[in-house]
């Protein structure tokens, strides 16, 4: 059984619908989306740390390609940095380094960025919002 909070459920439909199920992996092992092996040119992180935290923990939701290859991984993070856990700062501390050094796009969803995502009346999607994030767009037009 998949045990997801709220708010990390609501993100997995908004992907599953956009994406379809067949593109959308949840709770992928970290290690398994590089592929087995953490890069080893982790910038600024312990590489042995970061392979033990690969093994251990897992994406919210992996975004493969037509080949089942890992592209994109969506996670949801609490935005108040006053009331950050300490397996967040975790969280916050290996998943980024590790996906730039296997070359996969890392996007952190916060509260207001799902809301935006959820509001009918907003214009905002989740492509535009990965591509934002990921700083493969800069601008969102109008």
């Amino acid at each position: 059984m998949i045990d997801l909070s709220h708010e990390q459920t609501l993100l997995l439909r908004v992907l599953t619908s956009f994406f379809g199920k067949d593109r959308v992996i949840p709770l992928m092992r970290v290690a398994a989306v590089c592929g087995g092996n953490v890069p080893h040119d982790i910038c600024a992180v312990d590489n042995e740390q970061a392979k033990v935290w690969a093994d251990e923990n897992r994406a919210l939701c992996t975004l493969v390609d037509q080949n089942d290859v890992p592209r994109v991984v969506v996670d949801f993070c609490s935005k108040s940095d006053d009331a950050i856990e300490f397996l967040e700062v975790e969280r916050r501390k290996f998943m980024q380094p590790i996906m730039h050094a296997a070359g996969i796009i890392y996007v952190a969803v916060n509260e207001e960025e799902l809301a935006e995502l959820l509001d009918p009346s907003n214009s905002l999607d989740i492509l535009s919002l990965i591509g934002l994030k990921s700083g493969l767009i800069d601008d969102l037009p109008g």
